[in-house]
C-alpha cells in the first residue's frame, strides 16, 4: 500500500476518534448535570429507582439508560480505533523507512511525497493523537511515574473547573482517585473514570494534579451546579 493512502487512511481513523470523543463527551455531559431540583447527577452509576425500590420519578430513566448504552458502544468503537490508529502508524512509519531517496531530478515531482514522509518522520500534524500522548509522556518530571490521561482543550469562565485553577493545555495526571502508573498491567482509565469520580463527589473537593510545561500542579476541584452544563465546566480529550 502507498505512503499517501497509509496517510489518508490515518487522517480518516483519526477524524472517526475525534466524533466518537466529541459525542461521547457530549452524552457524559447530560449525564453529569444535576437534575432540575439541584439534586446529584445520576452519572453512569447513579440509581435509577428510589429507596423502595420503584422508578425514580424525577429523571429521565428511558433518556439515560440510552445514554449510558450509547456510551458503551462508543468505548468499545473508540478501542477498536485506537487499535486500528495504532497499526497504521506502525504501517506509515515502516513504509517511510523502506522508501528510496528521492533523486535530485525527482524532486519537483516527488516534493508532495516527501513532505509526507517528513512529517511521518518529524511527529508533525498528521499523527497528532499519538504524538500527543507520547510527548506527553515524555515530558513527566523526573521520578515521577504517573502518566497523563487526559488534555484540558476548554475551560468556561465561572465555571468550577475555572475556580479550582485549571487552565487549557493542563495534562491531567490525577483526577481523584483515577491515575494511571506507567507500565501498569491495569487497564488505563478512560473518560468514563472521570465522569464516575465527578458524579461520586458531587459538592464535594476532587484532588486534581495536572502537569502544567515543565511544572507539576495540585488543585482541588468542587464539580457543582453552576450555569453552565456539566459539574465542571470544562472539555478534556483523552491522551
Amino acid at each position: 500500500m502507498s505512503f499517501d493512502t497509509l496517510r489518508n487512511e490515518l487522517l480518516e481513523l483519526q477524524e472517526q476518534k475525534k466524533r466518537n470523543e466529541d459525542e461521547a463527551m457530549a452524552l457524559l455531559d447530560e449525564l453529569n448535570s444535576p437534575g432540575a431540583d439541584g439534586s446529584p447527577p445520576v452519572g453512569l452509576t447513579g440509581n435509577l429507582v428510589d429507596e423502595e425500590g420503584f422508578p425514580r420519578a424525577d429523571i429521565d430513566i428511558p433518556r439515560i439508560r440510552k445514554h449510558r448504552n450509547r456510551l458503551a458502544i462508543l468505548k468499545t468503537d473508540r478501542k477498536t480505533l485506537e487499535a486500528q490508529i495504532e497499526d497504521k502508524l506502525h504501517a506509515l512509519h515502516e513504509a517511510q523507512r523502506n522508501a528510496p531517496d528521492d533523486d535530485d531530478d525527482n524532486d519537483d515531482k516527488n516534493g508532495d511525497h516527501q513532505a509526507g514522509r517528513n512529517q511521518a518522520r518529524n511527529g508533525d500534524a498528521l499523527v497528532e493523537p499519538a504524538q500527543a500522548m507520547r510527548l506527553a509522556q515524555g515530558t513527566q518530571g523526573e521520578g515521577d511515574d504517573l502518566v497523563p490521561l487526559a488534555l484540558v482543550n476548554e475551560v468556561f469562565a465561572g465555571s468550577p473547573a475555572e475556580q479550582a485553577g485549571l487552565e487549557e493545555g493542563d495534562r491531567i495526571v490525577q483526577f481523584g482517585s483515577v491515575s494511571y502508573l506507567a507500565g501498569s498491567p491495569d487497564p488505563r482509565p478512560d473518560l468514563s473514570a472521570f465522569a464516575a469520580e465527578a458524579s461520586s463527589h458531587f459538592e464535594q473537593p476532587i484532588a486534581v494534579r495536572v502537569f502544567r510545561g515543565d511544572a507539576t500542579v495540585p488543585l482541588e476541584l468542587v464539580p457543582r451546579r453552576w450555569e453552565g452544563h456539566g459539574v465542571l465546566g470544562c472539555h478534556i480529550v483523552p491522551l
